[in-house]
């Protein structure tokens, strides 16, 4: 089960120590801000989903902030 939040253009909500802000809205996107430690690894759920498709490594260990 997920949490679901509605939040409105400029508002927030934290997770541990990350910050994620709502920053634009329209019908086909969202726009948000993460302001996180360094060390919390942010990754789009569509490239890690691809490269499982492909076989390839996300690369955890290249990353660099």
């Amino acid at each position: 089960m997920a949490l679901v939040l509605s939040r409105r253009e400029g508002e927030s909500v934290r997770v541990g120590d990350a910050i994620i802000l709502i920053r634009k809205c329209s019908p086909s996107t969202t726009q948000i801000s993460i302001d996180a430690p360094r060390d919390v690894l942010i990754i789009r759920t569509e490239l890690e989903e691809a490269d499982e498709i492909s076989g390839a490594e996300v690369g955890y260990e290249n990353y660099t902030s």
